[in-house]
């Protein structure tokens, strides 16, 4: 038996071969797509370049990492381009229309009903105020499908709030059944913990509700799906129905705002917030003169702390000896 060993730097004496692939395609704006070198021969400096040039580079990163984070600010088809180099040259990839970003998530599952008995005539909510009818996107009977896209219609919600929606239809009966869905992560889809709002069973249907927006909800355009249904005991956000109808509305999520108590120093203590939520990307953070607890925050080493941005009142002051991550 013997062993070889090589020691120094290997080169194999040919310039990289450009390449890279993104995590999400179609994200919506504001949201953060991790970007990846995926280049041969071994490049040692990146250089990236976004067509249009709106957008921002997150945690840290920027047009020169190997693997960047972005934001894209604007709604649109990004061209996204890579040059690798080594000591041996440069190579580029350039990927037109690569990255779509839009305002507001895409990609929902179909949700219908095949009948029209307690379909949904009016929802108020905020600046939302839609009274409609019913209609029919599928075929002629039996292939009725009814439901109403009515993303133009929105209205503004903070995280960790709660809102009152009325929902009223034509059809009294106590067997109606609500359901609804916020998709708080911006992810084309209700699926996620916390999204289901709304599960009303056998109550009619009809009335005020309360629904609150999850606290981690992303900031940005979102949907809100309405579903009335007839005698079922469950609440699903997708597929069909034999009565009652489905619209869907567009919620914007506004950063909450808060403001540190300071009963302790510890930033990562529930009990320093109001309503004991820690702060994350979505809430715009105050720090008084004079918390009322009377201790200034810190952030504690193996703390990653969150906010969407932060200001310290005069006299204020903020420790971090762990990381504090500011999406603004």
């Amino acid at each position: 038996a013997f062993s070889l060993i090589i020691s120094g730097d290997i080169d194999n004496a040919v310039a990289p071969v450009a390449d890279f692939f993104a995590s999400n395609l179609t994200p919506a704006i504001n949201k953060t797509v991790d970007f990846s070198d995926a280049s041969a021969n071994f490049p040692n400096s990146w250089n990236w370049t976004f067509n249009p040039s709106t957008v921002t580079y997150k945690n840290g990163t920027s047009h020169t990492s190997q693997f960047p984070q972005v934001e894209f600010d604007a709604a649109s088809t990004y061209e996204v381009t890579l040059v690798a180099t080594n000591s041996n040259g440069s190579n580029t990839i350039t990927k037109t229309s690569y990255i779509t970003a839009t305002s507001s998530p895409t990609g929902y599952a179909e949700a219908y009903s095949t009948g029209t008995y307690g379909y949904i005539s009016r929802v108020q909510m905020g600046t939302i105020d839609k009274s409609s009818t019913y209609t029919n996107i599928g075929g002629p009977d039996p292939d009725d499908q009814y439901y109403e896209d009515w993303t133009a219609n929105s209205t503004d919600v903070m995280p960790g709030q709660s809102y009152t929606i009325t929902v009223t239809t034509p059809h009294i009966d106590s067997g109606h059944d609500l359901g609804i869905w916020v998709d708080a992560n911006r992810d084309g889809d209700f699926d996620d913990s916390g999204e289901q709002v709304l599960c009303d069973i056998d109550g009619g249907g009809i009335g005020d509700f309360n629904i609150s927006i999850p606290t981690d909800a992303d900031l940005g355009s979102t949907r809100m799906r309405l579903r009335m249904k007839y005698w079922d005991a469950t609440c699903t956000s997708t597929g069909s129905t034999p009565n009652g109808e489905v619209e869907d509305y567009t919620l914007n999520i506004l950063p909450a705002s808060t403001t540190w108590n300071g009963t302790n120093t510890n930033w990562d203590d529930a009990s320093n917030w109001p309503d004991g939520v820690i702060p994350n990307l979505s809430y715009e953070v105050t720090i008084p003169t004079t918390p009322s607890g009377g201790n200034f925050p810190e952030i504690q080493v193996g703390t990653n702390a969150k906010c969407y941005s932060i200001t310290l009142q005069d006299g204020a002051t903020i420790t971090i000896n762990g990381t504090l991550e500011v999406d603004k």
